[in-house]
C-alpha cells in the first residue's frame, strides 16, 4: 500500500515539471511566469534573492552571459511531493557548443496556486568545477554566484 498523492500535490509535481522544462528550453520568461512575484531562491550557505523577476534575470545571466552556455536539459532522476513542497533529483546536462557537462542537483520548490513561492537547490560542487572548465568564457565563479543581487 503506498501513500496516496492529493490532486494538489499532483498539480504541484506538474507546475515544477514545467518548471524544468522552461529551464532546458532555456525559457527565462516562461520560468520567470511560474515563479512568484515574491518567490525566494537561495543555495545553502549563500544570501537568497528575493523576487521572480530579479530571480531569473541573475539566472540568464549566469547561465546564458557569464558561463555561455549553448544548450540545457534536465534529467529528473525522481520527483516527489510531501505537503506543498516538491523535491527533485537530477542531472543538468550542460552545453558548450560541442561539449556537455554533467551536474547534480537536487531542489526543493514550495509550490502554491500553480506559483513556486521558494526554491532552493544543492549543486555539486564537483560537478559545477567540471562544467566551468567547458566555459567559453573562462569564468570561474561558483554557480551560486548568480543568486548575489544587490538589495535595495
Amino acid at each position: 500500500m503506498g501513500i496516496k498523492i492529493t490532486k494538489a500535490q499532483e498539480e504541484n509535481k506538474k507546475v515544477v515539471q514545467r518548471f524544468h522544462e522552461a529551464l532546458a528550453a532555456m525559457d527565462w520568461k516562461k520560468m520567470e511566469e511560474i515563479l512568484a512575484d515574491d518567490a525566494v531562491m537561495g543555495m545553502p550557505g549563500q544570501p537568497r534573492t528575493q523576487g521572480g523577476k530579479q530571480i531569473m534575470a541573475n539566472l540568464a545571466e549566469h547561465l546564458a552571459t557569464n558561463l555561455q552556455i549553448t544548450s540545457l536539459r534536465c534529467e529528473i532522476m525522481s520527483l516527489a511531493v510531501v505537503g506543498p513542497w516538491v523535491i527533485d533529483d537530477r542531472i543538468d546536462w550542460v552545453g558548450f557548443g560541442d561539449q556537455e557537462a554533467g551536474v547534480h542537483v537536487a531542489g526543493s520548490y514550495l509550490v502554491e496556486d500553480g506559483k513556486i513561492l521558494d526554491w532552493t537547490e544543492w549543486v555539486s560542487t564537483e560537478d559545477s568545477a567540471e562544467m566551468r572548465k567547458l566555459s567559453p568564457s573562462g569564468k570561474v565563479e561558483p554557480m551560486a554566484a548568480f543568486m548575489v543581487t544587490d538589495s535595495k
